[in-house]
C-alpha cells in the first residue's frame, strides 16, 4: 500500500489547466521535459507538487499551513469545466447545459450558494466609443440609448454604468438618474 495521493486535472477559469490533490489546487508553474512543477493557486502559500511529463505524480513539498482547503471551490471548479467543455463542443442552448450539468453535478449545499443563478449574472449591454469628450456628446448616447429601448418597447432603466473616469460624463448621469 503507497502513500502516493490521488491527482485528478481540471481547468482553471482562465482556461488553464490544473491539478487537484488532497483538497487543494495547483497551477503550473514550470514545464520542464521530465518534470512539471505546480504551485497551489493561493500565492501566499509555499505548497508545490511535482508530477512527471506524463502527469503521474512525483512529489509534495511544504504544507497548506496558511489556508484551508476548499471542497466547494473544488466542485464549482469541475462545474464549470464541464459545462465550458460542453459549450465549445454542442449545440444546445447555454441554459439548457447549464441546468442539465447542475443537476448532474449534484452540489453541495454550500456550493450551490456560490453558483450564480441567471438572474445575479450582469451582461455588458452597450459598448460606446467616442471620438470626443463633451456632454453633447454623452447627451446624445443617452438620447439614442433610450430610443432604442423605446424601439423595443422597453425601459431604458440601467442600474449600474461601468466607466472609464470621465469628467464630461458626470453632469448627463446626474441629469439621467
Amino acid at each position: 500500500m503507497s502513500n502516493t495521493p490521488i491527482i485528478t486535472f481540471s481547468q482553471s477559469n482562465k482556461g488553464k489547466r490544473v491539478v487537484i490533490c488532497d483538497g487543494f489546487v495547483y497551477q503550473l508553474n514550470k514545464s520542464c521535459p521530465k518534470v512539471k512543477y505546480w504551485r497551489c493557486e493561493n500565492r501566499l502559500c509555499s505548497a508545490v507538487l511535482h508530477t512527471d511529463a506524463n502527469d503521474q505524480f512525483k512529489a509534495r513539498k511544504g504544507d497548506h499551513s496558511s489556508h484551508l482547503s476548499s471542497p466547494e471551490h473544488i466542485e464549482i471548479l469541475n462545474f464549470k469545466a464541464n459545462v465550458k467543455g460542453r459549450l465549445t463542443t454542442e449545440a444546445t442552448p447555454i441554459a439548457r447545459i447549464f441546468d442539465e450539468e447542475l443537476a448532474k453535478a449534484q452540489l453541495s449545499q454550500t456550493a450551490l450558494c456560490i453558483v450564480p443563478s441567471a438572474q445575479d449574472a450582469s451582461f455588458p449591454c452597450v459598448f460606446v466609443l467616442l471620438t470626443g469628450r463633451s456632454n453633447t456628446m454623452y447627451k446624445d448616447v443617452f438620447k439614442q440609448l433610450e430610443e432604442e429601448a423605446k424601439r423595443l418597447q422597453m425601459n431604458f432603466l440601467p442600474d449600474q454604468i461601468t466607466t472609464d473616469f470621465e469628467k464630461a460624463l458626470v453632469k448627463p448621469l446626474q441629469t439621467q438618474v
